[in-house]
Protein backbone atom coordinates (compact mmCIF):
# COMPACT_ATOMS: atom_id res chain seq x y z
CA UNK A 1 0.00 0.00 0.00
CA UNK A 2 1.18 3.33 -0.50
CA UNK A 3 2.17 6.12 1.69
CA UNK A 4 1.50 8.79 -0.23
CA UNK A 5 -1.10 11.33 0.79
CA UNK A 6 -3.94 10.48 -1.26
CA UNK A 7 -5.30 12.94 -4.44
CA UNK A 8 -8.59 13.61 -5.62
CA UNK A 9 -8.55 15.01 -9.46
CA UNK A 10 -11.70 16.64 -11.06
CA UNK A 11 -11.65 16.24 -14.68
CA UNK A 12 -13.58 18.47 -16.47
CA UNK A 13 -14.55 19.05 -20.18
CA UNK A 14 -17.02 19.86 -22.65
CA UNK A 15 -19.42 17.28 -24.34
CA UNK A 16 -17.03 14.85 -26.07
CA UNK A 17 -13.86 16.42 -24.73
CA UNK A 18 -12.42 13.14 -23.84
CA UNK A 19 -13.03 13.37 -20.01
CA UNK A 20 -14.33 10.49 -19.14
CA UNK A 21 -11.76 8.62 -20.41
CA UNK A 22 -8.74 10.39 -18.65
CA UNK A 23 -10.99 9.77 -15.55
CA UNK A 24 -11.49 5.87 -16.54
CA UNK A 25 -7.73 5.76 -17.27
CA UNK A 26 -6.86 6.83 -13.78
CA UNK A 27 -9.05 4.55 -12.29
CA UNK A 28 -7.87 1.19 -14.43
CA UNK A 29 -4.47 2.30 -14.85
CA UNK A 30 -3.19 4.66 -11.81
CA UNK A 31 -5.29 2.70 -9.33
CA UNK A 32 -7.83 5.71 -8.18
CA UNK A 33 -11.26 5.49 -7.55
CA UNK A 34 -13.53 6.24 -9.74
CA UNK A 35 -17.00 9.14 -9.44
CA UNK A 36 -19.33 10.66 -11.64
CA UNK A 37 -21.54 13.84 -11.06
CA UNK A 38 -23.89 12.27 -13.05
CA UNK A 39 -23.92 8.98 -11.29
CA UNK A 40 -24.46 10.86 -7.85
CA UNK A 41 -27.59 12.84 -9.68
CA UNK A 42 -28.81 10.13 -10.32
CA UNK A 43 -28.53 7.97 -7.50
CA UNK A 44 -29.87 11.59 -5.29
CA UNK A 45 -32.93 11.98 -7.34
CA UNK A 46 -33.82 8.01 -8.59
CA UNK A 47 -33.27 8.57 -11.80
CA UNK A 48 -31.80 5.91 -14.68
CA UNK A 49 -28.07 7.02 -15.07
CA UNK A 50 -28.66 6.07 -18.84
CA UNK A 51 -31.54 8.70 -18.97
CA UNK A 52 -29.77 11.67 -20.31
CA UNK A 53 -32.39 13.73 -21.13
CA UNK A 54 -33.75 13.62 -17.63
CA UNK A 55 -30.62 13.83 -15.90
CA UNK A 56 -29.66 17.43 -17.66
CA UNK A 57 -33.34 18.67 -17.66
CA UNK A 58 -32.61 17.54 -13.39
CA UNK A 59 -29.26 19.04 -13.57
CA UNK A 60 -30.42 22.71 -14.17
CA UNK A 61 -33.00 22.65 -11.98
CA UNK A 62 -29.63 21.71 -9.58
CA UNK A 63 -27.60 24.36 -10.66
CA UNK A 64 -30.36 26.78 -10.86
CA UNK A 65 -30.55 27.15 -7.17
CA UNK A 66 -28.42 25.78 -4.09
CA UNK A 67 -28.22 21.79 -5.30
CA UNK A 68 -25.48 22.25 -6.63
CA UNK A 69 -23.72 22.84 -2.84
CA UNK A 70 -25.95 19.55 -1.88
CA UNK A 71 -24.95 17.58 -5.09
CA UNK A 72 -21.33 18.29 -4.37
CA UNK A 73 -21.89 17.07 -0.48
CA UNK A 74 -23.21 14.09 -1.28
CA UNK A 75 -19.97 13.60 -3.69
CA UNK A 76 -18.01 14.19 -1.25
CA UNK A 77 -19.37 12.02 1.60
CA UNK A 78 -18.05 8.98 -0.87
CA UNK A 79 -14.53 9.51 -0.99
CA UNK A 80 -13.03 8.72 1.91
CA UNK A 81 -9.77 9.64 3.53
CA UNK A 82 -6.52 7.78 1.97
CA UNK A 83 -8.44 7.23 -1.32
CA UNK A 84 -6.86 8.92 -5.13
CA UNK A 85 -10.42 9.57 -6.13
CA UNK A 86 -10.64 10.94 -10.45
CA UNK A 87 -14.01 13.02 -10.11
CA UNK A 88 -15.66 12.96 -13.48
CA UNK A 89 -17.90 15.69 -14.61
CA UNK A 90 -17.40 18.66 -13.17
CA UNK A 91 -19.45 21.37 -14.95
CA UNK A 92 -19.80 24.29 -12.70
CA UNK A 93 -17.22 26.89 -10.49
CA UNK A 94 -19.52 25.78 -7.60
CA UNK A 95 -17.60 22.26 -8.06
CA UNK A 96 -14.46 23.21 -7.67
CA UNK A 97 -14.78 25.61 -5.05
CA UNK A 98 -16.67 22.15 -2.80
CA UNK A 99 -13.86 20.02 -3.76
CA UNK A 100 -10.69 22.42 -3.15
CA UNK A 101 -12.72 23.16 -0.23
CA UNK A 102 -13.09 19.71 0.86
CA UNK A 103 -9.31 18.28 -0.17
CA UNK A 104 -7.00 21.94 -0.18
CA UNK A 105 -3.45 21.07 -1.38
CA UNK A 106 -4.45 17.56 -2.40
CA UNK A 107 -7.20 18.45 -5.07
CA UNK A 108 -5.98 19.24 -8.34
CA UNK A 109 -8.08 19.93 -11.48
CA UNK A 110 -7.86 18.75 -14.97
CA UNK A 111 -9.69 20.35 -18.39
CA UNK A 112 -9.75 18.60 -21.53
CA UNK A 113 -9.69 20.04 -24.34
CA UNK A 114 -10.88 18.87 -28.05
CA UNK A 115 -12.24 20.90 -31.04
CA UNK A 116 -15.83 21.55 -31.36
CA UNK A 117 -15.91 19.23 -34.91
CA UNK A 118 -13.70 16.33 -33.29
CA UNK A 119 -16.30 16.52 -30.44
CA UNK A 120 -19.10 15.71 -32.33
CA UNK A 121 -17.40 13.09 -34.22
CA UNK A 122 -16.89 10.66 -31.29
CA UNK A 123 -20.56 11.60 -29.75
CA UNK A 124 -22.37 11.44 -33.04
CA UNK A 125 -22.33 7.55 -33.01
CA UNK A 126 -22.22 7.21 -28.57
CA UNK A 127 -24.81 9.26 -28.40
CA UNK A 128 -26.78 9.67 -32.01
CA UNK A 129 -26.20 12.96 -33.01
CA UNK A 130 -27.52 13.10 -36.51
CA UNK A 131 -26.42 16.47 -37.16
CA UNK A 132 -23.54 18.94 -35.98
CA UNK A 133 -26.55 21.50 -35.01
CA UNK A 134 -28.10 18.63 -32.56
CA UNK A 135 -24.91 18.70 -30.89
CA UNK A 136 -24.81 22.29 -30.70
CA UNK A 137 -27.68 22.41 -28.95
CA UNK A 138 -26.78 19.70 -26.80
CA UNK A 139 -23.15 21.70 -26.02
CA UNK A 140 -25.38 24.84 -25.06
CA UNK A 141 -27.71 23.43 -22.83
CA UNK A 142 -27.83 25.47 -19.35
CA UNK A 143 -25.71 22.38 -18.37
CA UNK A 144 -22.87 22.79 -20.27
CA UNK A 145 -22.94 26.78 -19.95
CA UNK A 146 -20.89 26.85 -16.82
CA UNK A 147 -18.13 24.48 -17.92
CA UNK A 148 -15.76 27.14 -19.36
CA UNK A 149 -15.97 29.18 -16.33
CA UNK A 150 -13.23 26.11 -14.94
CA UNK A 151 -10.40 26.31 -17.49
CA UNK A 152 -9.00 29.10 -15.71
CA UNK A 153 -9.03 27.32 -12.75
CA UNK A 154 -7.62 24.04 -13.98
CA UNK A 155 -4.24 23.16 -12.68
CA UNK A 156 -3.27 21.51 -16.30
CA UNK A 157 -5.21 21.64 -19.28
CA UNK A 158 -4.50 18.37 -21.61
CA UNK A 159 -5.74 17.44 -24.93
CA UNK A 160 -8.39 14.78 -25.31
CA UNK A 161 -7.17 13.92 -28.73
CA UNK A 162 -4.20 12.45 -27.56
CA UNK A 163 -3.77 8.43 -27.63
CA UNK A 164 -4.09 5.76 -24.80
CA UNK A 165 -0.70 5.31 -24.84
CA UNK A 166 -0.21 9.37 -25.09
CA UNK A 167 -2.72 9.83 -22.14
CA UNK A 168 -1.54 7.49 -20.07
CA UNK A 169 2.66 8.93 -20.25
CA UNK A 170 1.01 12.50 -19.38
CA UNK A 171 -1.26 11.20 -16.23
CA UNK A 172 1.24 9.72 -15.08
CA UNK A 173 3.95 12.55 -15.20
CA UNK A 174 1.16 14.61 -13.95
CA UNK A 175 0.73 12.70 -10.81
CA UNK A 176 4.11 12.62 -9.83
CA UNK A 177 4.19 16.32 -10.07
CA UNK A 178 0.74 16.69 -8.37
CA UNK A 179 2.86 14.46 -5.43
CA UNK A 180 5.43 16.28 -4.94
CA UNK A 181 3.31 19.65 -4.61
CA UNK A 182 1.13 18.49 -1.79
CA UNK A 183 1.83 19.86 1.48
CA UNK A 184 2.59 16.76 3.27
Amino acid sequence: MSTDPAIVIGVAGRIGSGKSTVAHLLERELGFRYFRYSLELASWFGIDPNDRERLQEVGAEVMAGEGQRKLNSRMIEHIGPGIDAAVDGLRHPTDFECLQGAFGSRFFLLFVEAASRTRFERMRFKRGFETYDQFVETDTRPTELNIEQLMPLATKRISGTQTEVELIHELRRLLDEFRQRIDV
